[in-house]
């Protein structure tokens, strides 16, 4: 092999020890990049789904199917749903007893989901600055101190739309 200076170059073989490193840190990558993946799809139909059937009027029928299936997908579903109203107030205690579960079940993608589900929320409405405290503390989350801020949400009571005269 030639360099561009016109001079001989050199290839360096690797020993065994180095291609399994640079083996494992590919398989690392692939799985990361797959993890990733699956759970950006996941959080994304959840979120669908939510604001498809997110209405008030529909309560009952969610209620019905948690009742007659109790599935994580159902739940989680439901969830979605309660988080997305503009409310000032979250289930934070049944946040983090789901979470809490998925943790010792040792389901990582559901709550990674649940974790992303959290986060839009305090990120996107005002919510009650003791729950938010609550549910970051409880589920090991950290969120910026301006995501606090009222002022910075996209949902919230505070909005006011001023009209062209």
């Amino acid at each position: 092999m030639r360099s561009e200076g016109g001079g001989e170059g050199h290839t360096r073989e690797l020993d065994s020890g180095q291609l399994r490193k640079l083996w494992h840190e590919a398989d690392h990558l692939a799985n990361r990049f797959w993890f990733d993946l699956n759970w950006l799809a996941t959080l994304n139909m959840i979120k669908r789904t939510g604001s498809a059937i997110g209405l008030h009027l529909l309560d009952s029928t969610l209620v019905k199917l948690r009742q007659k299936d109790d599935a994580l997908p159902n739940e989680l579903v439901h969830l979605i749903v309660r988080l997305r109203r503009r409310g000032k107030s979250i289930p934070v205690d049944e946040i983090v007893r789901l979470h809490n579960r998925l943790k010792k079940e040792r389901n990582r993608l559901a709550k990674v989901v649940l974790e992303a589900m959290s986060w839009e929320r305090l990120f996107l409405f005002e919510t009650d600055y003791m729950q938010s405290q609550k549910l970051c503390q409880q589920m090991g989350i950290q969120v910026p101190p301006q995501s606090l801020d009222p002022s910075r949400k996209k949902f919230g009571p505070h909005v006011k739309h001023r009209r062209n005269k």
